[in-house]
This record gives C-alpha cells, sequence and structure tokens, in this order.
C-alpha cells in the first residue's frame, strides 16, 4: 500500500476542522458535516455526497475493510489521509472511538424540491429536539418511502453525529427540510393538498377507525410540550393512538412509527388483509 500522508499533531488544520464539526455553531460556520464509523462513510460515498476527505487510522488502513474504504473514496473523488489513533479519539463521539472519519458538504433543501407522488406521506417535527429521535423519525420515514421530514427551526440538526447514527445512513436519502415560518409550511401543505394530522397521546380520533387521503403529513411535537397551538391550528384532524397499559404516552418517534406505518398499510396492504380473512362459508 502506498504511503498516505498521516496528521499527527493536535495543531493540524483539518483535526481542528473535524474537532470543530462537531459542535452545531462549526457546522452552520463552515457548511460542513462530520461522518463516522466506514459502514456510514460507506453509505455517504456510495450516495453521492459530496465527501471532501475521509481518514483513517493507520492500523485501520492495513486492514482489507480499510483498503476497500480507501478505494471507494477515492472512485469518489475524496481525498484520503492518516490520522493517529489518539486524536481521532479526541474527535470522535463514540464512547468506543472510531476508526475512520469523513468530512462532506451539507445540503440545503427547501419545501419545493419535495416532489409529492400519488401516495405521499410527509412527517413534521416540531421542535423535537433529541437528536436520536430526530435520527430514528428519519429512519422511520425511508422505511415508509416518506417524500421527505420537515422540521422547524427548534429541531436537532440533521447534521448532528447522533442523528446521522440513529438514522443509519437514512439521513443521506431522505429530504430534510427545514423551515422557520408556519404559515410557509401551511401554506405548501394547503397547495399539494395534504390532509394535515395532528397527534395527540390523549384527546383525539383513534388512529385505527381514521382513513387516509393519499397525501398525508403526520405532525408531531416536543418531546416535553407536543404541538403548539399555532402547528395544532393547522390541522384537518387529530389521532390518538389506543394505549391499554399504564403507559401516558409513547416516545415521539415510536409513536412516528406506528402512524407512518397504519398509512402504508391502509395504501398498499389493506385489500390483501382482507383477503386472507377466514371464510364465513360452511
Amino acid at each position: 500500500m502506498e504511503r498516505l500522508p498521516c496528521i499527527s499533531s493536535p495543531e493540524n488544520e483539518r483535526f481542528k476542522l473535524a474537532k470543530a464539526l462537531t459542535k452545531g455553531h462549526g457546522r452552520k460556520r463552515h457548511n460542513l458535516f462530520l461522518v463516522e464509523t466506514p459502514l456510514l462513510i460507506a453509505e455517504i460515498l456510495s450516495s453521492g455526497w459530496d465527501v471532501e476527505w475521509v481518514a483513517l487510522t493507520p492500523q485501520f488502513a492495513q486492514s482489507d475493510k480499510g483498503a476497500k474504504l480507501i478505494e471507494l473514496a477515492r472512485s469518489r473523488s475524496a481525498d484520503v489521509i492518516l490520522m493517529r489513533e489518539s486524536l481521532m479519539h479526541q474527535i470522535s463521539t463514540l464512547e468506543s472511538g472510531t476508526c475512520a472519519i469523513a468530512v462532506a458538504k451539507q445540503r440545503h433543501h427547501s419545501l419545493h424540491e419535495i416532489k409529492p407522488k400519488v401516495h405521499c406521506c410527509i412527517i413534521v417535527l416540531e421542535d423535537v429536539q433529541d437528536p436520536t429521535n430526530v435520527g430514528s423519525i428519519v429512519r422511520v420515514a425511508d422505511a415508509v418511502g416518506a417524500c421527505g421530514v420537515i422540521t422547524t427551526s427548534g429541531a436537532a440538526d440533521r447534521y448532528n453525529p447522533k442523528v446521522i447514527r440513529a438514522s443509519a445512513g437514512s439521513v443521506f436519502h431522505v429530504n430534510v427540510v427545514r423551515v422557520r415560518d408556519i404559515s410557509e409550511l401551511e401554506a405548501w401543505l394547503r397547495e399539494n393538498k395534504f390532509q394535515i394530522i395532528a397527534t395527540d397521546p390523549h384527546h383525539g380520533e383513534c388512529l385505527y377507525t381514521h382513513r387516509f387521503g393519499e397525501r398525508v403529513a403526520l405532525l408531531f411535537g416536543n418531546e416535553a410540550r407536543g404541538l403548539s397551538e399555532r402547528m395544532r391550528e393547522i390541522a384537518d384532524e387529530t389521532l390518538t393512538i389506543p394505549m391499554h397499559g399504564r403507559a401516558e404516552s409513547l416516545n415521539v418517534s415510536h409513536a412516528c412509527a406506528i402512524l407512518a406505518y397504519e398509512v402504508l398499510r391502509q395504501w398498499h396492504y389493506a385489500n390483501a388483509s382482507e383477503a386472507n380473512k377466514p371464510s364465513t362459508m360452511r
């Protein structure tokens, strides 16, 4: 293997940049973000994002997996370097550290870049602040084939390393749009004929008695406060997930998965479930 340049000092500019990208203000300033672990780096490289450079620890670079990652990075025109393991651990947001990081350019989408299909589900997150929740919801959106995820300005940054990890790479495949104005969001949803559904733990129609239209926007609120009054005002209906135990509510990412999959079931599998019912004929 050819000799790669190696970062061995904390004074190195690339080390300082990667360290800065672990914080929100650093990501905003440089319009870049950090990706950790070989699996997620391979995912972003394969997904067509603009990756500026990839750094590997010397030991990992000598492994078969490291060689494959180097080959993939070069095929996508990303620069490849080495970084001393002790420095890599100073950057990593993982407790156990990582053997590879990548620095990539952010993408900024607008509402008008989302192209609604005949069947289209949009997930709207108002001030959902836990990055693990946001990442998990993006993963759900990817799994059900949602047209996009829309977040308000108070929600966790999609480029937070915890969001990226919780999404298992889905953040590289799903359009995530940040909006500042709820009125702009409402106008876009109305223009595109979405049925707007608010969610509430207790005061709404039972999810399983509701019939969804062809275009559905599901609104989810802050973990502690729920949806704001302004966001509730734009909803056509409010739904509740029935609970038969002693739990008062569900985690927002779990609630999102339940609603999104009920939408998917009604669109694509309702007839199949009817066909599979046991016959009552004798």
